[in-house]
C-alpha cells in the first residue's frame, strides 16, 4: 500500500530507470513516483504541501528520496544573471530552511527520508592528517538533520569484482571497449 516519492535532481531519472533495473530492484512502478527537478520548491514545497495534503487524505507515502541534495540550486543561484554572479552560503542556506520546513511532514506521517550527496576533497590540513580525506558536500543543516550516515565507496581489491555468490560483476547485455562486457 505504500508509496514511494523520489526527486531526482541529477536530472537522470528517464535514464536510470530502465525496464531492466525496475526488474532486477523489484520497483512496484504502481506505488513509485519520481520527478527530475533541481528547483528547491520544486521539491520542499511539493513535500510540505501537496505530500502532506496527499498524506492527510490517506494515501501512504512512506520513503522519499532525494538524490542528490547536491544537485538542489540555491535561491539566489536560481535568480542570477549567470554563473559568474557569486552566491556565497545560498545552498546551505536553501537547504536548511527546505529541510526545516519539511520536518514536521516526515515526522507526523511517519516518512522515510533518504538524502544522497557528494563528496568533495578535504581542504582542512589538519583534518587530512586526522585521516580524513575526503567530507560531505552539504550544508552542515543536513549533517544535522539526517539521522543515519553511510559512505559508499567502490570496492577495488579482487573480491570487489564479484558479487556476494562470488560471481563476477559484469553485464555481458552491455558491451563497450573490445566487445567486453560493462564491469
Amino acid at each position: 500500500e505504500a508509496w514511494v516519492i523520489k526527486f531526482n535532481t541529477e536530472l537522470r531519472e528517464l535514464v536510470q530507470l530502465t525496464p531492466h533495473y525496475v526488474d532486477i530492484m523489484g520497483i512496484d512502478l504502481e506505488r513509485y513516483q519520481a520527478y527530475d527537478v533541481k528547483e528547491p520548491g520544486q521539491i520542499f514545497d511539493v513535500i510540505e504541501n501537496q505530500i502532506a495534503a496527499l498524506c492527510a487524505d490517506g494515501c501512504k507515502v512512506r520513503l522519499i528520496i532525494i538524490d542528490s541534495m547536491t544537485g538542489i540550486l540555491g535561491r539566489r543561484q536560481m535568480g542570477a544573471e549567470g554563473v559568474m554572479t557569486q552566491q556565497r552560503g545560498d545552498k546551505a542556506s536553501t537547504i536548511q530552511e527546505g529541510l526545516e520546513r519539511i520536518h514536521a511532514v516526515i515526522r507526523k506521517h511517519k516518512i522515510s527520508l533518504i538524502m544522497t550527496t557528494q563528496l568533495r576533497d578535504e581542504q582542512d590540513p589538519q583534518e587530512i592528517m586526522r585521516g580524513n580525506k575526503t567530507r560531505m558536500a552539504s550544508a552542515h543543516a543536513l549533517r544535522h538533520f539526517a539521522e543515519y550516515f553511510i559512505l559508499v565507496e567502490a570496492n577495488k581489491t579482487k573480491d570487489g569484482r564479484k558479487n556476494m555468490l562470488g560471481q563476477e560483476l559484469v553485464n555481458n547485455d552491455v558491451k563497450y571497449l573490445k566487445n567486453a562486457g560493462e564491469a
